[in-house]
């Protein structure tokens, strides 16, 4: 039988899939021709049915097809763009994020996790961590669930400073 040629082997991985079924193949391999993914399996099968341009050896390490993207804030989403360049970073969170987070609704946070994971499964990312910024993870979650996409969604980790905030003096890890 011959192999098809594509540009990218890694083998050796303990590859998660982002099938239904969440298979796990350990060793694994992966073949990836231009900006596809054509292959995901045991290495075995998928070092019989195709040679790469380039290998990558994982080493046993995790594996995952597509892009992860480790920090986001998804429920930010609906406002990208709104930060002028030239505003100090020390006065977003006050100017902008503080108001925006106090405005918004439960609907409107699962529909800005919505549409952030519609443009990262449009643009190749498969799984994503949301970096504590959603105020409801259970609706971050099914917004994640319903578009397709794997996340990693936690408690949030932001707060309402009141208006006098100094940051060290009065902040809540003070």
């Amino acid at each position: 039988m011959e192999k098809r040629q594509v540009d990218l082997i890694i083998r050796n991985g303990h590859v998660f899939t982002v099938d239904n079924t969440r298979r796990v193949f350990s060793p694994g391999a992966i073949a990836v021709s231009g900006t596809d993914v054509v292959e995901v399996g045991p290495e075995r099968t998928v070092l019989e049915g195709y040679e790469g341009s380039r290998d990558i050896d994982a080493g046993g390490a995790p594996v995952h097809p597509g892009l992860i993207e480790s920090h986001v804030h998804a429920s930010l989403h609906l406002v990208r763009g709104a930060v002028p360049d030239d505003l100090p970073e020390d006065d977003v969170l006050e100017t902008l994020y503080y108001p925006y987070w106090n405005a918004l609704n439960d609907e409107e946070e699962y529909l800005a996790v919505a549409h952030a994971a519609i443009e990262m499964v449009r643009n190749g990312t498969t799984c994503f961590m949301e970096a504590g910024t959603v105020l409801e993870p259970d609706l971050a979650a099914q917004a994640a669930e319903m578009v397709g996409i794997r996340a990693v969604i936690g408690d949030p980790f932001i707060w309402d400073r009141p208006s006098n905030y100094v940051q060290g003096k009065n902040s809540p890890e003070a």
